[in-house]
Formats: C-alpha cells, structure tokens, sequence
C-alpha cells in the first residue's frame, strides 16, 4: 500500500502490522464488501407495516417510499444482489452474493469544516464465509483518531510542512485549552 512507504519517509512514527484471523470483526468503511454474502444466500423475514404505520411513518417521514415505507425491517444498507419474495403468505428479503472475497482499503478520512476525521486505517482483509483474515497497520498510539488526524493534517492541509501543521493544528482538549498535538506520534 502507497500509504505504508508515505508514513514510513514522514517525521511520524512507523506503523505496526497486527493481524487478526477469526470470526467477522473487521469491516470496509463500516460495512461488508459489496457482493459479499458469508452464506452465499441469506434471508430475512420482513415484518410489514400495518395501514396506521405506514401512515404515521409517511407524514414524519415524507422523502421514503418503496420497501422501507411497506416493511418495518427492510435492510437499510443493501450491498449485494436481493429480491423481495412472497411465499407462504409472507414477504422474505432474499439476498445473494459470494462468500470469498479480497478487500484492500487505504486511509479513510473526509474533510469536514475545514478539517479533517479519521474513519479507518489502511488493512487488508481476506473474507472466507463467517471467517476472515486481516492484515491492520496502525499506529503505536493510544490515541488512533489524532495520529491519523495529524498525519492527515500535515500531509494534505500543510504541504509537508511539519511547523506548519503544529501552528496551525486547531483542535484543543475542552477541559484544559491545551493543543492536542501530541509530539509522541513523531519520530
């Protein structure tokens, strides 16, 4: 990952590769990947609304129609192939996908006012049905979220420019005043 070397040949301190092989517990983006499916089909029995429901959701919630309006449980976050089924008198929600995947994700952040915010370190992560194996690089911190932001900081918003990103680094602890800058993520 071009992300590795970038840290490696900054003034912040190196990662550290953690592997972890189990069940699911690491995700892309807080999700699963797209057309994953650790069952290869699954389902879920949906629950409709009843008429006084539907209306009451409708008028709180003007902008939703289809499915999510109709079932109480419809799945909000769909990423795979589904169909919503009626048999023996109820609806099912039946999705299918593939149950081995390879997923490599690099750094997630978004800017948001002006600033940027951590959402997931660099890692590799090989699905197999319910299990998975993940490669993580993290940094050797207690404090994940202000390394990256920093890093993100002084890479993007500052040119490389490290006294310029400890000048002009905004976030301060709201108890103290103090800077959260923390010098314990440099080399």
């Amino acid at each position: 990952m071009k992300i590795l070397q970038e840290v490696k040949n900054s003034p912040f301190k190196p990662l550290k590769r953690k592997i972890y092989v189990g069940q699911i517990k690491y995700y892309v983006s807080y999700f699963l990947p797209c057309n994953y499916c650790p069952t290869l089909i699954s389902f879920r029995k949906l629950k409709m609304r009843s008429p006084n429901e539907k209306a009451a959701y409708s008028e709180k919630h003007p902008y939703i129609k289809g499915n999510y309006l109709i079932f109480n449980n419809f799945p909000i976050v769909r990423r795979s192939k589904y169909v919503v089924l009626k048999l023996f008198k109820s609806y099912w929600y039946v999705e299918v996908g593939v149950p081995i995947t390879i997923v490599k994700a690099d750094l997630g952040y978004k800017s948001k006012y002006g600033t940027p915010r951590f959402e997931q370190t660099p890692l590799f992560i090989f699905f197999f049905f319910k299990w998975q194996i993940a490669i993580i690089y993290e940094p050797e911190t207690d404090d994940i979220d202000t390394y990256w932001e920093m890093y993100i900081w002084w890479r993007d918003y500052c040119n490389k420019d490290l006294k310029k990103a400890e000048e002009t680094w905004g976030w301060v602890d709201y108890d103290t005043g103090n800077t959260t800058w923390c010098k314990n993520n440099l080399k």
